[in-house]
């Protein structure tokens, strides 16, 4: 069993139900939660849920569908799904920088990055969520690079697959259709074509979910009815919706409890674009805190790398996290200070609209460090140049101090 019991890790319990549930017939349901997000469901439990998108809990059941329910064939794939990942960030450098030496040096601090060990045992989506990821961004550039439709065809049916491991790649998909018309500017017919099949196949893919939340909830959800609860419940309790009047606490409680999922993610969803709108100014003032806790957030100690500890070297991953993340942050910086270039800014552009547009999303929500998982390759592809730039530096100082 993982430590500590499924049933405190919230998240994890969620996949684990949903898997068991397909493969004993019971359908995609939380039937048996017993943790946390127990009390939010109550009665309707058994329903047909949209909480989560269906891929990670479908390659959890496949798993135990094969050799039972062992958590530790789970994490040994999510092990292998990680070191196939840290060989797509080694290829999308040295794309990028048409270096190999930082192809090789991106692959090096893939591996240290200590954090990424917790990742593969616990059961959690960002370990695939970043492999479709970063696969998708891998065919997108070469796609942009060499003109060729089929990998930007390519590029779709992955960014389908990470929209299915994780919602949130669905937004960044217009970004993605305004810089293929942007690059094929001087061919805006070849533009308008890529940017519709590159479109379609995306759709194709996610098309099934989407038309099983219309049948079942009579609705359509393209993401899940999770966004309110992460908008809400994880940000706004903190700072609006909820305040500290204790009897408004208990009445938007209670007024939760009589709505079924849908219509409680549309309630919370309300009331966080409500609160956004009404005070943006003070939404700003707390935008530096908010990243520096994502990012940096154990200076204090106060947040946890995950929500719950998972080994007893959890310390130790979160102080490693923050040392790691401090050097990325001054490679990255010296990157675009130092060694900007117009020759690769281009291929760097679809990481960077990825990485903005996440960090942007995540001020919404609680500064659980787990989240900034997924943006840390980017970070790693962008700091590997300035790192061989300053090898090279060091090399060419030694040959000139000791030219024998």
């Amino acid at each position: 069993m993982p430590h500590p019991p499924l049933s405190e890790q919230g998240d994890p319990e969620e996949y684990d139900i949903l898997a068991l549930n397909m493969i004993n017939g019971k359908g995609y349901n939380l039937g048996g939660l017993s943790g946390n997000f127990a009390y939010y469901l109550k009665d309707r439990i058994t329903d047909p849920t949209a909480r989560r998108v269906p891929l990670y809990p479908m390659m959890i059941a496949f798993i135990y569908l094969l050799i039972g329910r062992h958590f530790k064939a789970v994490f040994l794939t999510q092990a292998l799904i990680d070191t196939l990942t840290m060989y797509l960030i080694y290829l999308l450098a040295k794309k990028v920088f048409k270096d190999e030496k930082a192809g090789l040096i991106s692959s090096i601090l893939y591996l240290i990055y200590i954090p990424f060990l917790e990742t593969c045992h616990v059961l959690m989506s960002e370990n695939l969520y970043a492999f479709f990821l970063y696969a998708g961004l891998l065919l997108f550039i070469t796609g942009l690079e060499n003109h060729q439709l089929k990998f930007i065809c390519s590029a779709g049916i992955v960014f389908g697959l990470a929209h299915l491991t994780r919602p949130d790649i669905f937004y960044v998909m217009v970004l993605f259709l305004i810089l293929l018309l942007y690059s094929f500017r001087k061919r805006i017919n070849v533009g308008v074509k890529n940017a519709i099949f590159f479109s379609a196949v995306f759709l194709v893919i996610i098309l099934p979910w989407i038309i099983r939340n219309y049948m079942t909830f009579n609705r359509i959800i393209i993401t899940t009815t999770l966004e309110g609860e992460v908008l809400a419940w994880e940000y706004l309790s903190k700072f609006a919706v909820l305040g500290e009047d204790h009897e408004q606490n208990f009445d938007l409680s209670e007024k939760m409890n009589e709505l079924d999922e849908v219509s409680r993610n549309d309630f919370l969803k309300k009331k966080a674009i409500d609160y956004y709108l009404e005070n943006p100014v003070r939404w700003l003032k707390t935008l530096p805190i908010h990243i520096l806790n994502f990012w940096f957030g154990n200076i204090k100690g106060n947040i946890n790398f995950l929500y719950y500890a998972t080994t007893g070297k959890h310390h130790a991953f979160s102080l490693s996290a923050l040392v790691q993340n401090i050097f990325l942050f001054v490679l990255t910086f010296f990157l675009f200070i130092k060694y900007f270039s117009k020759d690769w800014f281009i291929r760097v552009l679809p990481i960077l609209i990825v990485f903005l547009f996440f960090h942007f999303t995540e001020t919404f929500k609680s500064p659980d460090q787990r989240h900034f998982i997924p943006l840390v390759p980017s970070l790693i592809v962008l700091g590997s140049y300035p790192l061989h730039k300053f090898y090279l530096w060091i090399n060419g100082k030694k040959k000139s101090e000791n030219p024998n």
